[in-house]
This record gives C-alpha cells, sequence and structure tokens, in this order.
C-alpha cells in the first residue's frame, strides 16, 4: 500500500493494487487452516500460542520496518502508523483463526 501511495507510475500502482487484491484469500485460507490447528487446543494451550504469535509478530513488524522504511515512509506511513496498521491486520487474522467460528464436521 505504501509503494502503491508513493509511486507516479500507473503501472506500478495497479501492480500494487492487484498484489494486496490477491493476498486476501491467501490469508483467509491460512487463517482457516490455522484454526483447524488449533480446534483441539484448550483455552490455556491456545493463549499460550497466540501469546508466541504475538512475540514474533512483534519481531517481524520490527524487521519488515527496519528493511523497508524508505518505501513505508515515501508512502506517508510513520512507524507509529505502521505498528498499529500492522497490529490492526494481526488481530482481524487472530479472529479469523478462532476455531469457535467455523462448523467443523462431525
Amino acid at each position: 500500500a505504501a509503494v502503491r501511495r508513493a509511486t507516479g507510475s500507473e503501472v506500478l500502482r495497479r501492480i500494487c493494487h492487484q498484489i494486496l487484491r490477491d493476498e486476501v484469500p491467501h490469508l483467509r485460507f491460512q487463517c482457516e487452516r490455522l484454526a483447524a490447528l488449533h480446534r483441539g487446543r484448550g483455552r490455556v494451550r491456545r493463549a499460550l500460542t497466540a501469546g508466541a504469535h504475538g512475540v514474533l509478530f512483534a519481531g517481524v513488524t520490527v524487521a519488515v520496518w527496519a528493511g523497508h522504511r524508505r518505501a513505508l515512509r515515501a508512502g506517508g506511513w510513520s512507524f507509529r502508523r505502521f505498528w498499529r496498521g500492522a497490529w490492526a491486520q494481526m488481530g482481524r487474522a487472530w479472529r479469523q483463526m478462532d476455531p469457535a467460528r467455523y462448523a467443523w464436521p462431525a
């Protein structure tokens, strides 16, 4: 999204738009698979897994910022905005990973 905002190239903007659009079903599929994996776990084990995911996600978020901050800043993203946006999206993903959201076959 940052590259799409930063570029003056219509072609690059369309490519960025397509990449972002293609990611939606991919992420949905991954969340469903993780929900299936978490289905048999108890509440405490799922909470511990979520905590580990949070720690890893924080590290990845910082690493992505460090590696791509020039492009992100060019697209109008501060670290704070990037951090908040990443965590908002991850929150939505975590809700999709909740096994209770799905009707599992018996």
